[in-house]
């Protein structure tokens, strides 16, 4: 069975998907939503916040990185990546919004920071 989700809004630290509202930073993988994700550092994201994923078969990955952006990527992810052939966006978390809802993909990854 294919779930899929769809980002029904997103506002300056809430994101409702399907219906349920979200008030912290989540990642929404292919079969689930992960609620309350913390990365180690603060506004970092690295690969090591990301060791629960399941890399095979993904056919993008779209990462909010809040809504002024302040949230950076660690290039040893970008180079995962780019490694493995997965086409990602890194955009502020308004735009990646838009962009999941838009992107046909069922096995994409999400990882949205909701604030800063």
């Amino acid at each position: 069975m294919i779930i899929r989700f769809f980002i029904d809004n997103y506002r300056f630290g809430a994101i409702t998907i399907n219906g349920k509202e979200y008030t912290s930073d989540l990642i929404i993988t292919p079969d689930k939503i992960i609620p309350d994700w913390w990365r180690k550092e603060s506004h970092y994201l690295s690969m090591e916040d990301l060791s629960d994923i399941d890399w095979t078969n993904l056919n993008s990955v779209i990462i909010g990185t809040g809504e002024p952006g302040k949230m950076r990527v660690a290039p040893s992810l970008v180079e995962h990546l780019e490694q493995n052939n997965i086409p990602f966006l890194i955009k502020r978390t308004s735009i990646a919004v838009k962009e999941f809802n838009r992107s046909i993909h069922n096995k994409k990854l999400g990882i949205f920071h909701l604030t800063c």
